[in-house]
């Protein structure tokens, strides 16, 4: 091996050039073959290309010859199909007298089949709208009957209650003067009787209305029930000139389209004024059991505040009384005890201012003590009169209205 640097032999540069002489050969051959093996494909390539268009041209001549096939067996179906419209419309022609005359009657037949059709038509659909309408009307008389009865009722029992608020408020009237001050328990009562008051009053109100609609309900449906006798008269009346004003009368009746149309409003100002009752029959107890209910808390309270009173006062009035008893035995004693013992003329005179002054404040405290008492009688008797109010019942005031008793009008 040569060292870096030194010259190539002559040997290494004739091997070089013998390897890159056979490398050029290779490589000549190489594009040789390349070019070979591109040349038949080529031609490989033009070979089908040939035989792909003798294929296509095969296919356009068979197509054009299917295609004039086809229009030959059209035109031939053509022919046949005139030849066959041909025949049947001079057929057609022969029958068309036939034909025509059997439409005409098969015409005139229909039409008196549909007038009767649409005569049973519009007699049903009658019959059913006056069978709904009348099943309407009965739902809507029972309904607003039975509510308004049940506002009649309620007004009455809130009579019984209001009788009670009367009551009460005029037992509360004749309390003690000094107990005689508008508190909460008269607040309550008021509010309470103004609550019924206004509870009565529209119960009664919607009461006569659903009376009112029922009873115009029934008279319409009288009218519909008795529509078709009342025609039959009349019509055998307009046949009769003797008795003109009776047809009169029975033309001023209302029609059977205006009954119906008349009968639709009336159930649904029947079912309105029902809906209206009921809101006001919720309402109307929640109010007043709200506002009894408030009464009651405050008799409650005004009674346990009473109660509170009267237990201090009767303490007090006991050890007034205690304390006059004692102070007048120890005053007893010291004059009975100052006669015994000598004193000098200016100390028996103290004694004796003292002695005077302890007598006015004994009397002072008697006319406290009969204060006491009188404020006892006082709030014994408002604390009875609030018991007796809280104890009232319907029943004891006389207003109670029970279940088999029979009241026509609302008191």
């Amino acid at each position: 091996m040569q060292s870096h640097g030194s010259p190539v032999s002559p040997k290494t540069e004739d091997g070089k050039a013998w390897q890159n002489a056979t490398l050029a050969k290779v490589d000549h051959v190489k594009g040789r073959a390349d070019q070979v093996r591109q040349a038949l494909a080529d031609l490989e390539q033009r070979e089908q290309d040939r035989i792909a268009a003798q294929i296509a041209e095969h296919q356009r001549q068979q197509a054009r010859e299917e295609a004039l096939q086809r229009k030959k067996q059209r035109e031939a179906l053509l022919r046949a199909e005139e030849e066959r419209k041909k025949m049947l419309a001079a057929e057609l022609q022969l029958h068309r007298g036939a034909l025509d005359k059997m439409k005409a009657d098969e015409k005139c037949a229909l039409k008196a089949a549909t007038a009767r059709f649409q005569q049973k038509t519009e007699m049903d659909a009658r019959a059913r709208e006056l069978s709904l309408q009348m099943k309407a009307m009965d739902n809507a008389v029972q309904q607003v009957g039975l509510t308004s009865s049940q506002c009649m009722h309620e007004g009455r029992m809130k009579f019984s209650s209001l009788k009670v608020c009367e009551m009460r408020l005029a037992m509360r009237a004749e309390r003690p003067a000094a107990e005689a001050f508008k508190d909460e328990v008269d607040e309550a009562l008021e509010k309470e009787h103004q609550t019924l008051t206004k509870a009565r009053e529209d119960l009664s109100n919607y009461a006569k209305q659903g009376e009112q609609v029922r009873v115009e309900i029934q008279e319409v449906q009288s009218l519909l029930t008795t529509g078709p006798s009342r025609e039959n008269v009349k019509s055998r009346l307009n046949k009769s000139s003797s008795l003109p004003l009776l047809v009169g009368n029975l033309s001023s009746a209302p029609s059977h389209e205006e009954s119906l149309r008349r009968g639709v409003s009336l159930v649904e100002r029947a079912l309105d004024i029902d809906a209206k009752a009921n809101g006001v029959l919720v309402r109307m107890m929640e109010e007043c059991d709200k506002a009894a209910a408030h009464v009651t808390s405050c008799f409650q309270q005004r009674s346990s505040q009473t109660g509170d009173l009267k237990s201090k006062l009767e303490h007090h009035k006991k050890q007034c009384t205690a304390t006059i008893k004692q102070a007048e035995q120890r005053l007893q004693m010291l004059k009975m005890r100052a006669h015994k013992t000598p004193e000098t003329p200016r100390s028996a005179e103290a004694t004796q201012e003292q002695m005077r002054q302890v007598e006015e404040l004994i009397k002072d405290l008697r006319e406290g003590k009969r204060n006491l008492e009188e404020d006892f009688r006082m709030k014994t008797s408002s604390f009875k009169v609030d018991r007796s109010c809280i104890n009232l019942t319907k029943v004891k005031a006389g207003s109670h209205v029970g279940g088999k008793t029979k009241v026509t009008v609302m008191e």
